[in-house]
């Protein structure tokens, strides 16, 4: 965040001398954007993006501007004609988000896949996000008729050129970008330069998260660490296996970043002229196990041997034996199930777990002893971490990655793979099906999820697909965790065009979540099939729903809908409320602006908090009691015997369970604390901090007899003496589902 922000402040600085070409990054030029939606403006070199309605989204590591339906975009320019936008979105065509949603008064606009181009001339363009919201991970505006490049076929914007014409020597060597680099300090150029050398060192290789590379260059070969190539964008597909040797060409604004490194400034692009011999790694210390190839890996005692001197990257075989929580590997680490999600600095909750801990045996408990290992968001993330994937926890694997300091220690960074080297051959993980289908048969209240991904060229359905039936919880609210009632893993289609595979029947659970508010869901579970072996499904989709026996589209909503009818919720004999932080808000307000009391009622429980405000972070949800304020919790369905936080941080630190006083039996472990006893009302002070939990679960005492009522009878709603009564068959219940005759 530092060096971005740097970055920010020069270019700032630099904008009497203006780019003939502005780039807004999504992931770097934020502006007064946030993950809250609101009006935003976003400036640089002269030129503004103005949003009415919109928002810094993220998903998967990447960002975005978003710009809600209805609502405009408008760009103006201070510094000369705007002849040119080209918008990169996150999706295709007139799809949702897609460049297609647009509309503008003046010019000429077209898209083709993800990219929309405006042509034209004017000071101020309007586009509005008529069709649909547009989500633009990068925004291009060309002035006085400076041409944007043409891409690298993805519609990144940066082409073979980003539009300033290099200095008149034209090509420069590595020698005189340091030179340059020395001379403008701290302060980025405002020109653009092209330099030429080999590759002498990778030192972030390229992933499908960042889509960039770090790379040392010189002007000769093997001339060691002279000047680098900082987070470039390959141009071409080719590009993004560069190795050691290979003459490249690079452009971008040149910094002598803290002092002490002559690089380019993030975002420049970067093109491979001429193909080295097989990349050459830098001669090894002896008494090393391994060479760092994937026929002969380096071990964990390697790595640490190698202290961060030689990035790769490289191959390295180890066992999964834990992961780091929090900020710092000596505090944080945790080596045993129940894994507990991880904290950011603040400590708000990471949608996934972002790292593992790896050691050269199944066994190791040391942190001394272990290598902390990077999960970039993505498929290596869904599959390797362990809050989510505990089987995960002992298995050898072998990892491609770059041997970098990662929290303060030798680790592995970016990894590009993680192979597992004894998988289980009886276990199936469902992978790259990012889109969802739900069908709702109201005679049988179930609902159907049919989970799949198709060629965008052909439109074709791609196989495999997954079909998983469930009784509904609500027509019009998903959330929730289902025992699985039939479940399918197709593999194809026969000559009737019905579908074929392995079928499972009512053995496994499905738990839907949201993940935002824009009809995106996680779809988390596992069945087992007739073939004996277990499914498992990790995904997130955007649903699109229908009522099967209407054939009328379905509206989600994020609340939780109860069970389909509006009948009173009757809570279970000694059962369970679950306020879960994601779907049960109340109303507490959302940021610390709005920071005041709150209440939620759920199944006649309430929680009533004298301060505090429904926090979210990386798009998960919790509830902050601030500190020396209360969290009081009342049932009015019968006594309180349990309650169960989960917290965002482990024991008495902040944020965790071991911040709460309360009179009775409390104690806690780890993120969880609990209380006993039997009461109707029980009251929690945040004595030594803020508290912050995802989810509050309330176990009554069995005082409430409803054993008689028969799911699927047909209620009756009558009023007697001015009292709502619920009939059930013989029994009668009032609003709040206790039973009365």
């Amino acid at each position: 965040m530092k060096k971005f922000t740097l970055l920010l402040s020069a270019m700032l600085l630099s904008m009497m001398s203006f780019a003939a070409v502005v780039t807004f990054d999504a992931d770097v030029d934020k502006g007064n954007a946030t993950e809250t939606a609101a009006a935003f403006t976003v400036s640089k070199d002269g030129v503004t993006l103005e949003c009415t309605q919109g928002r810094l989204g993220t998903y998967s590591g990447q960002t975005h501007y978003r710009i809600y339906k209805n609502q405009t975009l408008t760009i103006v320019s201070t510094v000369g004609a705007i002849t040119s936008v080209q918008f990169t979105c996150t999706a295709e065509g007139d799809a949702q988000y897609g460049p297609g949603c647009f509309s503008v008064d003046g010019g000429s606009y077209t898209y083709s896949g993800a990219v929309g181009t405006w042509t034209g001339s004017a000071n101020k363009i309007t586009f509005t996000a008529s069709s649909n919201q547009v989500r633009a991970s990068e925004i291009v505006v060309a002035l006085d008729g400076s041409e944007i490049g043409n891409g690298n076929g993805n519609g990144n914007g940066n082409g073979n050129g980003n539009g300033t014409v290099p200095p008149a020597e034209g090509t420069i060597t590595c020698a005189k970008a340091v030179e340059i680099c020395k001379a403008t300090g701290e302060t980025a150029t405002a020109d653009t330069y092209t330099i030429r050398g080999y590759v002498t060192e990778i030192k972030e290789a390229y992933t499908d998260q960042y889509k960039n590379v770090s790379c040392w260059m010189a002007d000769e070969k093997g001339g060691g660490q002279v000047f680098l190539a900082f987070r470039v964008k390959p141009v071409n597909a080719a590009d993004q296996a560069v190795k050691v040797n290979d003459y490249i060409e690079v452009k971008g604004n040149l910094v002598n970043y803290m002092g002490n490194t002559p690089e380019t400034t993030a975002g420049g692009s970067m093109t491979i002229i001429t193909v080295g011999e097989e990349g050459e790694k830098p001669s090894l210390p002896e008494g090393l196990t391994g060479d760092g190839t994937k026929e002969n890996p380096f071990t964990i005692e390697d790595v640490m041997t190698l202290n961060n001197q030689f990035a790769g990257p490289y191959y390295v075989k180890a066992f999964i034996v834990g992961q780091v929580v929090g900020a710092a590997i000596s505090t944080g680490s945790q080596f045993e199930a129940p894994f507990n999600p991880s904290t950011n600095t603040d400590g708000s909750v990471n949608t996934y777990n972002t790292n593992l801990l790896v050691a050269s045996s199944a066994d190791v408990a040391d942190v001394a002893k272990c290598v902390p290992v990077q999960l970039p968001a993505g498929d290596l993330r869904t599959d390797f971490n362990l809050p989510e994937n505990p089987d995960m926890d002992g298995q050898e694997v072998l990892i491609c990655g770059s041997l970098q300091k990662y929290f303060s220690v030798p680790g592995i960074k970016t990894p590009t793979s993680i192979e597992l080297l004894n998988a289980d051959p009886n276990v199936v993980n469902v992978k790259n099906l990012p889109y969802a289908e739900a069908y709702y048969y109201e005679s049988d209240n179930v609902y159907e999820f049919m989970l799949y991904n198709f060629d965008e060229a052909t439109e074709e359905l791609l196989f495999p697909i997954v079909i998983m039936g469930v009784n509904a919880k609500s027509k019009t609210a998903i959330n929730g965790t289902y025992e699985v009632l039939t479940a399918m893993y197709a593999t194809g289609v026969d000559e009737n065009d019905e579908a074929v595979g392995v079928i499972s029947d009512g053995v496994g659970t499905l738990t839907i979540k949201n993940v935002d508010n824009e009809g995106n869901y996680s779809f988390v579970g596992s069945f087992v099939g007739e073939d004996g072996k277990t499914y498992k499904l990790n995904t997130v989709s955007n649903v699109y729903a229908m009522d099967a026996d209407t054939d009328e589209e379905i509206t989600l909503k994020e609340e939780d809908g109860g069970n389909g009818n509006t009948d009173p919720i009757i809570p279970p004999v000694g059962g369970a409320i679950v306020f879960d932080a994601d779907v049960d808000k109340g109303n507490a307000g959302t940021d610390s602006n709005n920071a005041a009391a709150y209440q939620i009622t759920k199944n006649g429980v309430t929680v009533d908090v004298t301060s505090g405000i429904l926090g979210t972070y990386n798009n998960e949800a919790h509830y902050r009691i601030y500190k020396n304020q209360t969290l009081t919790i009342t049932s009015t369905v019968g006594n309180i015997a349990k309650i169960e936080f989960t917290c965002t941080a482990n024991n008495e630190e902040k944020y965790g369970p071991g911040c709460f006083t309360v009179d009775g039996e409390y104690t806690y472990s780890g993120a969880v604390g609990t209380w006993t006893g039997d009461a109707a009302s029980v009251t929690f002070a945040a004595t030594s901090n803020q508290v912050r939990a995802t989810q509050i679960v309330v176990t009554l005492a069995g005082t409430t007899d409803v054993e008689n009522v028969v799911v699927g009878q047909t209620p009756t709603k009558v009023i007697e003496n001015g009292q709502v009564l619920i009939i059930r068959g013989e029994n009668i219940y009032n609003i709040l589902g206790i039973q009365v005759k």
